[in-house]
């Protein structure tokens, strides 16, 4: 078997991607992690692993399984995780990188209509109560649901451990579904939202009983990460 060479983040970098500007958003971004490294890992969970380790939060949009299949190869000292973020990305076909909202944002270079459409679906208020990052998630989703399908009854329970950590309030107005999901993984400890593989958009309403919307806690049981699928809409109840 041919052995693949990690990338060396010096080189990777010269490919020249614009550095964001990144104004007032958390120092994390710019602060040199001591060591990471991926060998043969799947980008997906290398890039969630990125985020839990740098504590940086990060939001993901998947259009295929291009992010399940891709494996990645990684060597860094003394890296941030703009520049690690940047030599993972280089070694999956089709996909980008950007910071927006103060979250590290993953997407297809070329963003088809149906993620688009879902993430800037309007709300006009998005309160929940002290909860878990996942409870608060599922409020949102509710939420979605009341937008693609009004009229109808929408009711969300969230079974969680006594040792869940749980995160403050949050109240927004007149704010996207992808302005929300930044919100709710930027506060401490930080977290990463996923959106799967969507359906058809004729198919919307008939799917709206599963999850199209991950979200997890870096708090939370690392092994989590592992378990982030790239199937069409996650496969799993709201």
């Amino acid at each position: 078997m041919k052995k693949v060479a990690p990338v060396i983040l010096s080189i990777v970098l010269l490919f020249g991607s614009a550095r964001p500007q990144l104004g007032g958003f958390g120092s994390g971004y710019d602060k040199p992690l001591a060591g990471f490294e991926s060998h043969r890992e799947p980008a997906i969970q290398a890039i969630l692993r990125l985020g839990l380790e740098s504590k940086v939060p990060i939001g993901i949009i998947e259009t295929d399984e291009q992010l399940c299949k891709a494996k990645v190869d990684v060597a860094a000292q003394g890296q941030t995780p703009l520049q690690i973020i940047a030599a993972l990305i280089a070694q999956v076909s089709g996909y980008s990188w950007s910071v927006k909202d103060g979250v590290l944002s993953v997407q297809p270079a070329n963003m088809p209509d149906g993620p688009v459409r879902l993430l800037s679906i309007a709300i006009p208020r998005f309160a929940a109560p002290e909860g878990t990052l996942d409870s608060q998630r599922a409020i949102l989703w509710m939420q979605i649901r009341g937008v693609l399908e009004p009229g109808e009854g929408t009711a969300v329970s969230v079974m969680r451990s006594l040792k869940a950590q749980t995160f403050p309030p949050i109240d927004m107005s007149n704010a996207t579904v992808e302005q929300i999901l930044d919100r709710i993984v930027s506060r401490a400890p930080g977290g990463a939202w996923v959106l799967f593989p969507l359906p058809k958009q004729s198919e919307w309403r008939d799917k709206l009983d599963v999850r199209f919307i991950a979200a997890f806690s870096y708090g939370e049981e690392a092994s989590k990460v592992r378990d982030v699928s790239c199937q069409p809409y996650g496969g799993n109840s709201p």
